[in-house]
């Protein structure tokens, strides 16, 4: 893409709350993208809370609300993976890349730090910037939620009270078995270094073509999670001495009734999130996870 071409780009800006004290990296941003001439939006709520910290945005940036500018070619999100699993329910609809600025601390999908994004924009001026094809997951039930796609993972899990659920999983109309547990976690190669992760299952590398099932707090000691090919569809049948259970998509969660059958499989859609091309995963692993490292060398 020559300097020229990108005077044209259209590039949504979205964030949560960024803090005062990350206002030298906004500045950078906003020079940056004046410099090569982009056409910028910004969501209302961003555009809100920047200007109740006294922040200081460009007056020829416009507003969106709801939805994505049409002919957006880039939503560049300033928070970290949880601003992207947010940022992602408006990107996924119209195959709107995602260019994630960390403004935190961990942040695997938002892997640009906000020290490095001068050279970031550049490199995605000339054209160079990388983007992964990220798996989502589709939930279809009676009690739809609002946002019916996940981008690390669905969840069943209990709801007001310490007593346990029983979760019967079907994998292709097959029983597989019955998890007496907390709740159950369905997740994608990219979920799987997230909540998976933390009760116990596998790190799954982004190119895998597969899902796992990762039990949260099982009673039944013998169960362990188990990955499938991700062309399966899932089905998941809850029962529980509560009123009810709750169904999790990226932590945005909906009460859920007994009589319900979830279904969870593969979406036809898919999400693009940016990377710099000498980013890797097993780097980020042990940036991240301390992943290899030995810390009595």
């Amino acid at each position: 893409m020559s300097f020229l071409q990108y005077k044209e780009m259209k590039i949504a800006i979205y964030g949560t709350k960024v803090k005062k004290s990350n206002e030298s990296w906004l500045n950078d941003i906003f020079e940056s993208l004046a410099q090569y001439g982009a056409q910028l939006y910004i969501h209302t709520g961003t555009l809100d809370y920047l200007k109740s910290i006294d922040a200081k945005v460009p007056p020829f940036i416009s507003v969106y609300t709801e939805e994505l500018p049409d002919d957006t070619d880039y939503m560049l999100t300033l928070g970290g993976d949880g601003t992207i699993l947010r940022a992602g329910a408006l990107a996924y609809k119209k195959n709107v890349p995602i260019v994630g600025v960390n403004m935190g601390n961990l942040g695997f999908l938002a892997s640009i730090a906000k020290e490095n994004i001068r050279h970031a924009l550049g490199v995605l001026a000339e054209g160079k910037m990388q983007f992964e094809q990220k798996m989502l997951l589709e939930v279809k039930c009676n009690r739809m939620p609002v946002r019916p796609i996940a981008i690390n993972e669905v969840v069943v899990s209990r709801k007001d009270s310490s007593s346990m659920i029983a979760i019967q999983a079907y994998v292709n109309d097959k029983l597989i078995g019955t998890y007496r547990a907390d709740g159950l976690i369905i997740s994608t190669p990219t979920g799987s270094t997230g909540y998976s992760l933390s009760c116990g299952g596998p790190i799954i590398t982004p190119d895998s073509s597969s899902i796992v099932l990762t039990p949260v707090a099982p009673h039944n000691l013998n169960v362990r999670p188990i990955i499938f090919r991700d062309d399966v569809k899932v089905y998941l049948k809850v029962h529980g001495r509560e009123d009810q259970y709750l169904l999790s998509l990226d932590s945005c969660f909906q009460a859920m009734n007994w009589d319900e059958t979830i279904e969870v499989c593969k979406s036809k859609s898919t999400l693009r999130v940016a990377k710099l091309p000498e980013a890797d995963f097993f780097s980020t692993l042990k940036e991240k996870l301390g992943w290899g490292t030995d810390e009595r060398n």
